[in-house]
């Protein structure tokens, strides 16, 4: 079955694929649509939208962006803003904010690795119009032969409790949601890993009653248990959604293998006007 992948990362931001090669990848899988969800940087949609345009394909495609939070009950909350093209300019003041504190971010990273032992050169992270994140410092870590693979590069250096994690600004979810509904956007929760305790579920109700839309359900990391336990409970509620996160990392996973049906994106699609 082709799903239509909701959860998908380019080059502009951590991703590994460029716009034209996700629309590439999305058009010899067949796929009913797909979303660009970047970092908190939009720059990779238009060139989505106008290589549709220009080609004449036939394809839904959704603005989308991922933006971070902080709960303090909840740890780091990621949050999917899904818009009509022509309100991006709404929410991209917003976006700004939080590329320039990436910047800061991974300046102290690299400081920290350098002064640890692992020396990056900090213009080759920062080559390119893209938004900067751990996971681009984990590769260049790896690249340069540090650590054998991504994942010993966060568990050594960069994942919270490490030599050389330095924290975000703190968000809350609520601002988010609140900036997103402000934009004409829709709020998605993404990958609700803290959903399998029971006790979290009444934030979920809260942040609804704040404009939350819906909740990503099929996704890597959302196993099959948590899956039907979302659907179960929330359906009724909120528009579940899904996708693969590609980076392009993963040699096991690929762009499509997690999303929803044609019908769901359909039904999706209806609440974004601008239908180009």
């Amino acid at each position: 079955m082709s799903f239509a992948d909701l959860h998908i990362h380019s080059t502009y931001s951590d991703g590994m694929l460029t716009p034209n090669e996700i629309i590439t990848n999305v058009m010899n899988k067949s796929l009913p649509g797909f979303s660009l969800t970047d970092h908190d940087t939009f720059e990779g949609i238009k060139p989505v939208y106008d290589y549709i345009k220009k080609q004449k394909i036939n394809i839904i495609f959704i603005a989308g962006c991922e933006f971070s939070s902080y709960h303090p009950d909840l740890g780091e909350v990621h949050i999917l803003g899904y818009f009509n093209y022509n309100d991006i300019k709404k929410i991209e003041s917003f976006t700004q904010e939080f590329q320039s504190q990436r910047v800061g971010r991974a300046k102290k990273i690299i400081d920290c690795l350098k002064a640890n032992g692992y020396p990056i050169e900090e213009e080759k992270i920062f080559a390119g119009n893209k938004v900067v994140g751990r996971l681009n410092i984990a590769r260049e870590l790896v690249q340069k032969g540090f650590f054998s693979n991504i994942t010993e590069a966060f568990d050594r250096m960069l994942r919270a409790g490490s030599p050389c994690y330095v924290k975000k600004k703190e968000v809350l979810p609520e601002t988010i949601i609140q900036k997103i509904n402000e934009a004409n956007g829709k709020a998605v929760l993404a990958h609700p890993t803290f959903l399998s305790s029971k006790k979290n579920w009444e934030f979920i109700q809260k942040w609804k009653k704040l404009g939350l839309f819906g909740i990503e359900c099929f996704h890597p990391k959302i196993d099959f248990k948590l899956a039907n336990e979302i659907i179960d409970n929330f359906k009724n509620d909120f528009f579940l959604t899904g996708g693969s996160d590609f980076h392009g990392d993963d040699e096991k996973l690929e762009i499509g293998q997690y999303g929803i049906s044609r019908e769901n994106l359909l039904e999706f699609y209806k609440h974004f006007s601008d239908k180009k």
